[in-house]
């Protein structure tokens, strides 16, 4: 998506919904970790069965994964557009293992 806003995070959440409704029991949960967006918080937002977990703000020791994502995106993952699920994982499974073994 070339923006964020709160109609671009419920598509989000309605494609959580639906990838995850196949493979919910009933005594499991969905949790999604997020930041403090202002979209993240809207009142208008429908979270199906997905349950949100908000981070602490101001908590950068929670978010090293930042760095990482920041590196992919600007290098392995750069550039690169799919709409086939397995395609993307495939490829950043491929970009992870590449920055594990060379650092």
């Amino acid at each position: 998506m070339p923006h964020c806003d709160t109609e671009v995070f419920q598509t989000f959440l309605d494609t959580i919904a639906k990838e995850t409704q196949s493979q919910k029991h009933d005594n499991c949960r969905v949790c999604l970790i997020l930041d403090n967006a202002g979209w993240h918080k809207t009142k208008r937002l429908h979270w199906h069965h997905t349950q949100p977990v908000y981070l602490p703000p101001h908590s950068p020791d929670f978010h090293p994964i930042e760095r990482i994502w920041q590196q992919l995106k600007g290098h392995g993952m750069a550039g690169y557009l799919s709409n086939n699920g397995p395609e993307l994982c495939e490829k950043l499974f491929q970009e992870e293992n590449a920055l594990l073994n060379e650092p």
